[in-house]
């Protein structure tokens, strides 16, 4: 099977890129529904098509719920019970963008039949968001990292600083082992430093994110 294509993973579609932020399984409804984000380079926008083609079944029936220069909103309906993967494309013949997932990665959730334009919109806000939440935890696991590392590089800085040595040459030795596990612990620091500062604008992006789906009410 293709591997499911990563969200805000980009592709290129002549003067657009493309990024998938949902693609939604609805098991009991037979129901898919795919949001993706639109980038032109050019002032005007191009009539975009749009297909989804499973493995063994072929064209799927699908529809457009909403789109605008900057997202499409699309449901791709009566999926077979046994299903395997999914290819959805955009543009035309061989230089379309294609999209993937398939039944051991797909995101599983309700999927609305009945959807207004100002739904259409909150449900693209709201897979930003959800975007937003793993940015954070796989920035947050980072930190973690650097964080266990720097814990292991204090207890050897410790043991070291402890330790008796015979000869000058073992004692300059583990001198310099410990300026270099200092330097380490310095350069993790500040790279703890940097991914707060990029988890803080994750969060403020998010919250910008929630007023707006507010301000949809």
């Amino acid at each position: 099977l293709k591997s499911a294509t990563q969200y805000y993973q980009k592709l290129v579609y002549e003067t657009y890129d493309i990024y998938l932020t949902q693609w939604k399984y609805d098991e009991k409804a037979d129901r898919m529904q795919v949001i993706i984000e639109l980038e032109n380079k050019e002032v005007l926008d191009k009539k975009l098509e749009f297909e989804a083609v499973e493995r063994n079944s072929g064209t799927l029936k699908m529809k457009v719920l909403y789109q605008d220069s900057e997202f499409v909103l699309l449901q791709i309906e009566e999926i077979p019970k046994i299903w395997k993967e999914i290819s959805f494309r955009v543009g035309k013949e061989d230089k379309t963008a294609r999209f993937y997932t398939n039944i051991n990665e797909v995101e599983h959730g309700k999927v609305q039949t009945k959807i207004t334009e100002k739904d259409c919109k909150k449900e693209r806000l709201q897979a930003q968001i959800t975007y937003d939440d793993v940015q954070i935890a796989e920035k947050e696991k980072k930190i973690k990292a650097y964080e266990v590392e720097n814990e292991k590089l204090e207890k050897r800085i410790t043991s070291l600083k402890e330790a008796t040595y015979p000869s000058e040459e073992e004692t300059q030795k583990a001198e310099d082992t410990i300026l270099k596990a200092q330097n380490q612990i310095a350069v993790n620091q500040n790279q703890v430093a940097e991914i707060e500062k990029e988890i803080e604008t994750i969060v403020q992006r998010t919250k910008n994110i929630q007023q707006q789906i507010t301000d949809l009410k």
